[in-house]
């Protein structure tokens, strides 16, 4: 569940800190100013367009491909002030081969981290433990997340017990830099995210993680795992096993396992039923609200929403659209799930029947083609659509682009 990102009195007055961050961070080693060499292996992109060097020499001694080396901006003084009043933390000698848009923004990002430590008690009981039995010492793993605060208390916790941590981002939209500025001062952590990146540099970090041959992968939405198979096979005898966080992931796996390509044990965690309830109903169920409302700045109130699936997640976006006064109609293709929303109140029909009756449109299946352009020629003008998948493919956004006769980028963040 992402944290609220509003930056309200509470926040300011109490300007939460993590101490356990504090204290790792006041022990981390000052970060060397001379250029370090790098983790070996391949790190070139596999996207269309021009990769990346191979061979990192190509590069030369400056930064490449954004990293940071040499003298860090804004994080060499630990006394300096930033915003939320949290002080800089000095770099460790990690540092410089992160990835990260501004180191100078760390120190915000822990107290960001500090904040949501307070809602994650759990995470810290198991740090606190973890810490006692190093379940992780000398263990490296690679992780392919959303990289936010909340996240972050995942990381502190691997590395508390003893683990090297390699963090990429599993979408560049959701990116925070000043949480990838945080995680990258802290010591046992690489970082290799940065917001709005594209293709070629997303599978880029990807193949950053893996440069260091980890043990154990941990997963959203299953890229890590398959560029590990697709085209880093010569370390897949070095991996123990990992999990995955997504449906979507979980799906991409359950089929390499079915073809036999599947190297070595996943967990599938939305598959625990506290994921599901707390993360998945409650979590998304809230976010992808607050999401649709800050980037359209719409009222739900008496409009028609319409939403694609009643899993897990569907069934919280419908539930909290309800409660802000919108008309729901579901669309679902399992009858169990169908009839399950039938008697919560809502309306199920085909998305070729709702397609004309909706204003806002969200996809919450972990499938693709969702909506089609068949169905975009049918919609109200100005209808809304969003996707709460973790991959894009639900919606025909090429579809749409052909029957539009003029496009608006950018017209409000995160919405064209």
């Amino acid at each position: 569940m992402s944290e609220p990102k509003g930056r309200g009195g509470a926040w300011t007055e109490e300007r939460a800190t993590s101490d356990e961050g504090r204290r790792r961070l006041k022990n981390a080693p000052q970060a060397s100013r001379e250029t370090q060499s790098e983790p070996h292996g391949r790190g070139a992109g596999r996207a269309g367009g021009a990769a990346p060097p191979r061979d990192r020499s190509e590069a030369g001694p400056g930064r490449r491909a954004g990293l940071h080396r040499g003298p860090i901006a804004g994080a060499g003084d630990p006394g300096a002030e930033v915003a939320g009043g949290a002080v800089t933390p000095e770099p460790h000698s990690d540092f410089v081969l992160s990835d990260v848009a501004d180191p100078g923004l760390a120190g915000a990002g822990l107290a960001r981290i500090g904040w949501a430590e307070r809602a994650m008690p759990v995470l810290g009981m198991i740090r606190d433990r973890f810490e006692r039995q190093q379940p992780f010492a000398r263990l490296v793993v690679a992780a392919c997340l959303h990289v936010t605060a909340e996240t972050a208390v995942l990381v502190n916790l691997v590395t508390a017990g003893g683990g090297r941590l390699h963090l990429a981002a599993s979408n560049p939209l959701s990116t925070q830099d000043d949480i990838a500025a945080a995680l990258a001062a802290c010591p046992g952590v690489t970082v290799h995210a940065r917001a709005g990146v594209d293709r070629d540099t997303y599978y880029e970090h990807i193949h950053r993680v893996l440069d260091a041959a980890p043990g154990l992968v941990i997963d959203d939405g299953c890229d890590l795992v398959n560029t590990l198979h697709t085209e880093r096979p010569e370390l897949l005898a070095g991996v123990r096993g990992g999990c995955e966080s997504t449906t979507t992931g979980v799906a991409r796996l359950r089929r390499m396992a079915a073809d036999g390509t599947l190297a070595f044990p996943m967990v599938a965690a939305d598959d625990s039923r506290t994921r599901r309830m707390f993360d998945n109903f409650c979590g998304t169920g809230q976010s992808v609200i607050d999401g649709i409302l800050r980037a359209t700045n719409t009222l739900l109130a008496g409009k028609v929403v319409v939403v694609a699936g009643h899993g897990p997640c569907g069934s919280g976006i419908a539930e909290r659209a309800k409660g802000l006064g919108a008309q729901v109609i579901v669309t679902e293709v399992d009858p169990v799930r169908a009839l399950e929303a039938l008697m919560r109140g809502f309306r199920v029909m085909p998305m070729t029947a709702a397609a004309p009756l909706g204003q806002v449109f969200i996809t919450a299946t972990g499938s693709r083609d969702v909506i089609g352009s068949q169905h975009i020629a049918v919609m109200r003008d100005g209808a809304i659509l969003a996707n709460a998948g973790h991959f894009d493919v639900e919606v025909d956004v090429r579809g749409l682009a052909g029957l539009s006769v003029a496009i608006h980028p950018g017209v409000r963040p995160h919405a064209d």
